[in-house]
């Protein structure tokens, strides 16, 4: 290769470095989402007490998770905007109707502070593919800091003495659904 080319390929890398260093500063959602997926610190670790609180569920009234917390819980981190997050809905309806979960309560958690548009929260409510679903609306970010969530979907595991089982960044795997004990009727 000529000089000439060696100077232009060098360019154009150091222009493409550049682009995407300024792209994953930038406000764009998948930078956001993309920036948060490679910042994940571990947070609440399996084996720690899930710690309580209080949120106004969408159909107005105050809930907290000592209240509905009797066995095994979900709690789901999503905002409306993030695709992965509607995937993960439609995977657990599947892990559902497999009868995976019926031991299983999925409590939605929603990064009210994130959205773009909070009145988008209730037209997606009503899209979730199964209707059995406790959604709570975190609107200051509390619960999100309290349980150090860092990236979405987020989902925690918590067993039936209250304490974390597992984190999963990202969707809940299928070999997870379909072969750990958490999912295993008791």
């Amino acid at each position: 290769m000529s000089i000439k080319g060696k100077m232009q390929l060098g360019i154009m890398f150091f222009i493409l470095f550049f682009a995407g260093a300024f792209y994953m500063q930038s406000e764009h959602e998948l930078a956001i989402s993309q920036r948060s997926v490679t910042e994940v610190e571990e947070g609440l670790k399996p084996g720690d007490k899930a710690p309580n609180f209080s949120l106004q569920a969408l159909s107005g009234e105050q809930v907290s998770l000592e209240n509905i917390h009797e066995g095994k819980t979900i709690l789901f981190f999503f905002t409306t905007w993030c695709e992965v997050c509607s995937e993960q809905w439609e995977q657990l309806e599947w892990a559902k109707n497999k009868g995976m979960l019926d031991d299983v309560q999925i409590v939605g958690v929603n990064l009210a502070k994130d959205e773009r548009n909070r009145g988008d929260i209730e037209h997606y409510v009503e899209n979730i593919p199964f209707k059995e679903v406790l959604v709570l609306i975190d609107s200051d970010g509390e619960v999100k800091d309290l349980y150090q969530i860092f990236g979405i979907p987020t989902n925690v595991l918590i067993d039936e003495s209250g304490l974390i089982y597992s984190r999963i960044h990202g969707i809940i795997p299928m070999e997870k659904l379909e072969n750990d004990d958490y999912f295993q009727m008791n």
